[in-house]
């Protein structure tokens, strides 16, 4: 499994090839169930959102059970978590 996280931005190459273009990937990619994709996001929300998940040590159930979180924390969350489980949904494993 291939996670890439886009928090510094897009995965590129000095000469702006994107990582999946790569001879590294291109010539390794065999070996790979599938590719998992942390998309760069509004840091002042999901950011803050995604680091008080992880201060916390919650799982995303239990931070969208808990109310230390708003309604809004708990949407972006969830929106989070259903684009990274989407993903792997996704790899035939």
């Amino acid at each position: 499994m291939l996670w890439l996280n886009e928090h510094f931005g897009e995965l590129k190459t000095a000469d702006g090839k994107p990582f999946m273009d790569t001879n590294v990937y291109q010539q390794n990619k065999v070996k790979v169930a599938g590719v998992v994709t942390l998309y760069k996001r509004n840091a002042a929300t999901f950011g803050d959102d995604i680091q008080k998940l992880n201060t916390n040590r919650h799982t995303i159930g239990e931070a969208t059970a808990s109310p230390e979180y708003t309604l809004m924390e708990k949407q972006r969350i969830k929106t989070f978590g259903r684009d990274v489980f989407d993903q792997l949904r996704a790899v035939p494993w």
